[in-house]
């Protein structure tokens, strides 16, 4: 932070950060760093391990720009090549409005997938059918940019739209391997898309993910995100 503050004060129009992070502390270090300053003119990205997973996340926390490698790799900076990193970018970015427009309906119906509410449940409270929420959730993800609906539901709360209503009483214990894979759940981030870039198998993340729902006694990932948001788990 005092590297951060002095090269702003010298008129650096932006602050790179890169280092090595070959273990999930070093990991989390650098996106609670990004969070943190992410209304500043920062570039962070991790070398190593867990550089591929920098490179993806890390400008979605508040890294102005990431790197991709156009041809072969000389060394071990954990870069993707360019077309890995576009593909990526392009299934998990979205455009998110500033100032999504959202309907009173759409509001309530965010609210209750964030809730755990599936097709069914929700249309029976919003005396709908199961089609017809399906349909509205896709115009829901939309309007908001989001890729699913934990995705959604993390953007809901972002952008103001979802007010966190009670903070957990009882603390949870989440492990951080599970915090990580909660985060990348609400990024938009598939189980497949969470193990190649974390280094590990499909088993490893898919086991990760469902027991932190378990965990969070959580009804699915979307209602696990909301109660990591309001148990200031999950860090926007």
């Amino acid at each position: 932070e005092d590297k951060l503050a002095r090269a702003l004060e010298a008129g650096a129009d932006f602050v790179k950060f890169a280092t090595l992070a070959e273990d999930l502390a070093d990991y989390r270090r650098l996106a609670d760093f990004t969070r943190e300053h992410k209304e500043k003119p920062i570039i962070v990205v991790a070398m190593g391990r867990y550089g591929p997973l920098s490179r993806i996340v890390l400008p979605r926390l508040g890294s102005r720009l990431t790197y991709a490698h156009a041809g072969k790799q000389v060394a071990d900076l954990g870069q993707l090549s360019y077309l890995e990193t576009h593909d990526y970018f392009e299934r998990i970015y979205r455009r998110i409005p500033e100032k999504p427009e959202l309907s009173r309906y759409e509001i309530t119906l965010l609210e209750l997938i964030s809730h755990g509410h599936n097709y069914i449940t929700a249309s029976e409270a919003l005396s709908s059918t199961p089609g017809t929420i399906r349909e509205d959730s896709k115009t829901l993800r939309h309007k908001l940019g989001a890729r699913n609906m934990p995705s959604a539901v993390r953007i809901g709360f972002e952008k103001g739209l979802l007010i966190p209503q009670s903070q957990q009483t009882d603390k949870v214990n989440l492990p951080p391997y599970k915090q990580m894979e909660l985060e990348l759940a609400s990024l938009g981030l598939t189980k497949i898309e969470s193990s190649a870039l974390r280094g590990v198998t499909y088993k490893t993340a898919k086991n990760a993910r469902s027991r932190t729902i378990s965990t969070l006694n959580a009804r699915n990932t979307a209602h696990a995100v909301r109660l990591a948001i309001e148990a200031g788990i999950l860090k926007l």
